[in-house]
C-alpha cells in the first residue's frame, strides 16, 4: 500500500494536507481509518493536527466537502436589536 499522500498549500511551501490509511489504529477490534492531517513544518509523517475518518464514512465526508467547496458564501444573518428595555438581540 502506498504511504502518505500530500497536497501542498499554494502559497506556503512548508504546509501541506497529509492523507494516510491506517489499519486498525485503535486495536484489533477497531476499523480502518483515513488519517487527514495538516503539517505546517514540511513533515507529513508528524502533522500538526489530524482527524481520523472511518473508511466507511470517507465517501460521505468527501461529498459534503465538495458541496461546501462549491457553495457560494452566504452573507451573515441580519441582526436586529429589539425595542425592549432589556436590549435582547435576535437573529432573523
Amino acid at each position: 500500500m502506498p504511504g502518505t499522500r500530500t497536497v501542498h498549500y499554494k502559497n506556503h511551501s512548508a504546509s501541506m494536507i497529509c492523507l494516510k490509511r491506517l489499519r486498525k489504529p485503535y486495536g484489533p477490534d477497531s476499523g480502518d481509518v483515513v488519517s487527514v492531517g495538516c503539517s505546517l513544518k514540511n513533515n507529513p509523517e508528524n502533522p500538526t493536527w489530524k482527524v481520523h475518518v472511518p473508511v466507511e464514512l470517507v465517501s460521505k465526508v468527501c461529498d459534503h466537502m465538495l458541496e461546501l467547496a462549491e457553495k457560494e458564501e452566504e452573507p451573515p444573518p441580519e441582526r436586529v436589536v429589539s425595542e425592549s428595555p432589556f436590549y435582547h438581540d435576535f437573529l432573523l
